[in-house]
């Protein structure tokens, strides 16, 4: 069934857009099967309806091992949030932009950090989806 990112799989709730996908979207009827996760490893399987009902136990997936540490050249434009993007959905851990000698852009320490917040975000939004 579908799944759904909710804040605790010992009781899920759905916010009002995420009901409405399912619903009006998906199309999802009362005492549908679906799957609530919480997007850190837990899990378990559910009926959907005006309150998520629980069905199973929940579910641990184990991080993958080795963790894998990507670093980037820093690029122009939006360049560096496709290469975050793209390097997520491959599943690494831990992504660090970098400026090297021959690297076009150059960012100072206050724009160094927000963009690394910024990626930081980006990144969970990926992994999420």
């Amino acid at each position: 069934g579908p799944i759904a990112f909710v804040d605790s799989v010992d009781s899920p709730v759905l916010d009002d857009d995420d009901r409405h996908h399912f619903q009006r979207v998906l199309r999802v009827r009362e005492g549908s099967p679906m799957v609530v996760c919480d997007g850190a490893g837990s899990w378990r399987r559910a009926t959907f309806g005006e309150s998520i009902s629980v069905v199973g136990d929940v579910e641990v997936i184990d991080p993958p091992t080795p963790t894998i540490t990507v670093a980037f050249a820093l690029v122009k434009g939006d360049r560096p949030e496709f290469v975050v993007q793209k390097l997520t959905e491959l599943g690494v851990d831990t992504i660090v932009p970098m400026t090297t000698e021959h690297c076009v852009v150059r960012w100072d320490e206050r724009k160094a950090h927000r963009q690394r917040e910024r990626f930081a975000r980006i990144s969970r939004e990926a992994a999420m989806q």
